[in-house]
């Protein structure tokens, strides 16, 4: 089968994208990050993908599929299985019939617990297809549980001083995993209407926050008292930013391992709370997926080269590199299993 990686993944003799950068006639997409989606006039995603995608691009026509509801072309299987990166997030399993053969592309994903989206399953393949973000050693994330104390900490200490903590993290996913969090901590917390609307979308499928949050808006009520900002990092150039008083910022990102982040991101604090698989992870699904081949796609190729040395042959996908195995598909040709 030939795999092509050149702004998204893709598998020719399947007629096959995968989070394709380019509108498609036809395209699978893992999750709704703006770095995964493009208008597509016919894309295949989970019911929660194509919710968040409308939100960015209205024309956009999906095609809904639930995890473990495989969907079947003459001679092929798709099913899509959950990834634990943000809500609707999936990895997608392609099974050849004639061979037996079984292609697994995992998009973005993250093993730890994340308490708004499925738990990530890691799927047995014979040729994996992994994103490797985070695929460099240096990228071993504390646990969630002593990164969240040192946030809380973090916050007691600006309220203690009568300052405005804001949590910056992007408005789909990391936001949501944050408010929770934060909720969780017994925290008021007021977020922009950008991370209003992707809440919305995280309740409309079940995702419950509970504790008291909601959007602020300067024009209709005062900020409450002891409440912890949310907001995109961008959101610091708005005028709902700069209405409030005696701000002190933190980001959350998995590049807070960095030891400059701070200095990078221009905030007073960094904290690693990531959506990614950090480099330990990425080598237990490698290694507990039983693939015979392994391709990583994005970030550096330090990753294959790990797995390399550890008898698991591995290789890193650089744009139009191409890799053979064998397949034929259209999505017209889809139906449920």
């Amino acid at each position: 089968m030939d795999i092509l990686f050149d702004r998204g993944l893709h598998l020719p003799s399947l007629d096959l994208w995968m989070d394709s950068l380019r509108a498609r006639n036809g395209c699978w997409v893992s999750h709704a990050h703006t770095d995964h989606i493009a208008g597509h006039r016919d894309y295949l995603a989970t019911a929660a993908t194509a919710d968040l995608m409308s939100l960015r691009y209205k024309r956009a026509t999906g095609r809904p599929i639930g995890y473990g509801q495989p969907v079947e072309a003459e001679g092929y299987r798709l099913t899509l299985f959950p990834a634990g990166h943000c809500l609707g997030s999936s990895q997608m399993l392609v099974e050849v019939e004639s061979t037996g053969e079984r292609v697994v592309y995992t998009g973005d994903f993250k093993l730890r617990h994340n308490p708004t989206a499925a738990v990530a399953a890691i799927v047995p393949c014979d040729v994996l297809v992994m994103e490797a973000t985070f695929g460099q050693p240096g990228y071993s994330f504390p646990d969630d549980r002593e990164t969240l104390n040192r946030m809380r900490e973090w916050i007691e200490t600006c309220l203690n001083r009568s300052e405005t903590p804001v949590v910056l993290a992007y408005s789909l996913g990391k936001a949501q995993e944050a408010l929770w969090h934060l909720l969780e901590m017994g925290l008021p917390v007021r977020y922009d209407l950008s991370i209003g609307r992707v809440v919305g979308v995280y309740q409309r499928h079940g995702v419950t926050f509970d504790g008291d949050h909601g959007v602020y808006d300067p024009a209709v009520a005062p900020w409450p008292a002891g409440a912890v900002g949310l907001m995109p990092p961008h959101a610091r150039r708005g005028e709902t930013f700069r209405s409030l008083h005696r701000t002190r910022t933190a980001m959350l990102t998995g590049w807070a391992m960095e030891p400059d982040a701070r200095w990078t991101y221009h905030t007073d604090a960094t904290f690693p709370l990531s959506d990614h698989a950090g480099f330990p992870d990425l080598v237990r699904y490698a290694k507990e997926s039983r693939a015979r081949r392994v391709y990583t796609v994005n970030g550096a190729p330090h990753l294959a080269g790990h797995l390399r040395r550890m008898h698991i042959d591995a290789r890193h996908l650089e744009a139009t590199n191409p890799d053979a195995v064998q397949l034929s598909f259209t999505l017209e040709a889809l139906q449920p299993a």
